[in-house]
């Protein structure tokens, strides 16, 4: 049975380790790390809550060795990390910083050459087929991408294929 004491520290870079020691979970935001030196501490703790989609300040592998489970938030900010993909792919086919900096300086000439390209009937690999994936595919189809999703187990097969590594 979880306790009913709640207590709040600042959000801080890090976990007092006195308040982890009979917590049974954690709940913090994406920032505060938790690595073994804390999981050690926290002799109670069944599970920590990220308040975000990222957890690698979590050590999760570590985590999971002590029997404690680690959840993020799914679907937290889907739409925005989604079109943060999609505009940072489209900044570097179209080279815009460098537009940007011509343009701030006053010069709109067409005499510099930019090597830019489209996205529509390009190929757009897609790592991961979750909620954030998913949409990103999405988009990059709207853009008419032809889209391929990879898993990360497939990648690593790939790769240990490629560099001959056998397990």
């Amino acid at each position: 049975t979880l306790g009913s004491q709640i207590v709040e520290f600042p959000n801080t870079v890090e976990v007092p380790i006195k308040e982890l020691k009979d917590a049974d979970c954690l709940l913090g935001s994406i920032y505060v790390p938790v690595a073994e030196h804390e999981l050690n501490n926290a002799l109670r703790l069944k599970y920590i809550g990220v308040l975000g989609t990222s957890y690698g300040k979590i050590d999760s592998q570590y985590a999971k060795k002590k029997g404690v489970v680690v959840c993020n938030i799914p679907g937290y900010s889907t739409e925005g990390v989604a079109e943060f993909a999609i505009a940072s792919v489209l900044e570097h086919l179209r080279d815009l910083e460098r537009g940007k900096q011509q343009a701030r300086k006053g010069d709109f000439s067409e005499t510099t050459f930019f090597h830019v390209s489209e996205l529509k009937d390009k190929k757009f690999g897609v790592i991961g087929a979750g909620q954030i994936g998913s949409r990103i595919a999405e988009i990059a189809l709207g853009f008419g991408c032809h889209v391929l999703d990879y898993t990360f187990e497939f990648l690593i097969c790939c790769i240990e294929n490629f560099a001959g590594i056998k397990e």
